[in-house]
């Protein structure tokens, strides 16, 4: 999400300098993509699987089967932590206030030179798509940087009674079907987990 808001300024601004040239497309498109789509899993795969810093035990008769074991060193959850959330989130945030300043600002200076009527839309579907990504991942980026930095115990109250909202969900009443074939019509049992 954050090389798209990078590249979209490339896409806008630069269309036929950067794009047009076969080895620049390969620079500015291609590889960034690449980069972006290898390195999580290779990230999290060498991190958590095959790091031989620890073992991590997962139970899966936990809601939440346990946290990876590399939550337990502190320098590879803060390099995670860092860069793998604030660094893009911050990108994403910068690069979307200066595509708008810069599109407002060129739109009163060129005085429509530029097809905007378009570039609007890139702006418009790029600003959506950003804001449903930082809607899902701020909340919890903003509590883990308060608990690191400030208050450890920020929001642990709410969570307790969100864990406690899941489980109690989960004990509910759960309605079975089941068809008898003799009689030719559903029965409605319920039973409780």
């Amino acid at each position: 999400m954050a090389w798209i808001s990078i590249e979209r300024h490339f896409i806008i601004f630069y269309p036929h300098t950067i794009l047009q040239v076969s080895w620049k497309k390969w620079i500015f498109h291609f590889i960034p993509i690449i980069f972006c789509l290898i390195w999580a899993p290779l990230f999290y795969f060498v991190v958590v699987v095959i790091s031989p810093e620890c073992t991590t035990v997962w139970d899966f008769n936990l809601l939440i089967c346990d946290l990876p074991c590399h939550y337990e060193i502190s320098v590879l959850i803060q390099f995670d932590f860092i860069f793998n959330i604030v660094v893009p989130i911050t990108i994403i945030i910068l690069t979307n206030l200066l595509l708008v300043i810069r599109v407002t600002y060129q739109k009163m200076s060129r005085q429509q030179a530029i097809n905007w009527r378009r570039h609007r839309k890139m702006v418009s579907q790029l600003w959506i798509v950003s804001s449903l990504y930082l809607g899902f991942w701020l909340p919890s980026t903003i509590t883990l940087l308060i608990q690191i930095t400030i208050l450890p115990s920020f929001m642990i109250d709410q969570l307790e009674k969100l864990m406690n909202l899941i489980v109690s969900r989960r004990m509910n009443v759960i309605g079975v079907v089941t068809f008898r074939r003799d009689a030719g019509q559903t029965a409605i049992m319920a039973s409780a987990r």
